[in-house]
């Protein structure tokens, strides 16, 4: 079973330092609640993210908890390489132990770490991933700067993130639920509910899609985005190289 290692010191500022306690406290039901308030999909939206990552090479998984996203690319049949996995919150990513096991036991190594400084050496990866994390962060601009340091010279990264539909209809029922109803579904799961009140109200601070584009394209030669559930979520694509139109 792989060692949980720590990568001391690293600094966290307001925000990084209440998102790190927050996780802590939830970790026990985050990804059920997951699966609750993305109507089951949430593991549909993970296989579509990790399709088309390298199938060898060391992969990064972003703010990976405890490897739900990782678990998929693993089940990927071509899949053979390693997978490091990197999340502020001990308590999160401890859920490694639940949720890959011994399976993959020698293909993925748990990190401690703020991935907005990765204490990773320049070239190291071979893509870069993560879910429902980008709108935890403090600086898009710093994070995609160091994935893209972190990467290989051809590397590529995939990141979901739920997102704004783009119909007005839809986007109206979306923050319906995703603002007023889902907090009160998660009560019943989890006392912590400041928790659950600071998730969808963190969606409204957070870019719509092609503005978040915009954000993480700086320094990469393509970037891109798909919309996925009628844009209740999204897929953001980068490379330093000619993506597959897939």
């Amino acid at each position: 079973m792989p060692r949980l290692e720590e990568i001391p010191p690293y600094e966290v500022d307001g925000k990084k330092a209440f998102v790190r306690r927050m996780f802590d406290d939830i970790h026990a039901r985050y990804d059920l609640l997951n699966t609750i308030l993305s109507f089951g999909q949430d593991r549909r939206w993970r296989k579509i993210t990790v399709k088309d990552m390298p199938s060898d090479g060391i992969i990064i998984d972003l703010c990976s908890a405890g490897g739900e996203l990782a678990h998929e690319l693993f089940a990927r049949p071509d899949f053979n390489g390693q997978i490091v996995m990197a999340d502020i919150s001990k308590q999160m990513i401890s859920l490694y132990r639940r949720i890959l096991g011994p399976q993959y036991s020698g293909r993925y190594f748990p990190v401690i770490c703020d991935v907005e400084n990765l204490p990773f050496k320049k070239g190291v990866f071979a893509g870069s991933m993560s879910a429902f994390s980008l709108r935890n962060l403090t600086n898009l601009g710093r994070l995609t700067g160091e994935v893209r340091r972190a990467l290989e010279p051809r590397g590529l990264a995939r990141y979901l993130e739920i997102a704004h539909p783009q119909n007005k209809l839809l986007e109206t029922a979306f923050k319906l639920y995703f603002y007023h109803i889902s907090p009160l579904v998660a009560r019943f799961f989890t006392n912590k509910t400041y928790a659950y009140r600071y998730l969808p109200s963190s969606l409204k601070a957070f870019p719509r899609q092609d503005e978040a584009a915009r954000l993480l394209s700086e320094g990469w030669a393509e970037c891109d985005y798909r919309n996925i559930f009628g844009g209740m979520a999204a897929v953001y694509r980068l490379a330093n190289g000619k993506m597959d139109d897939a």
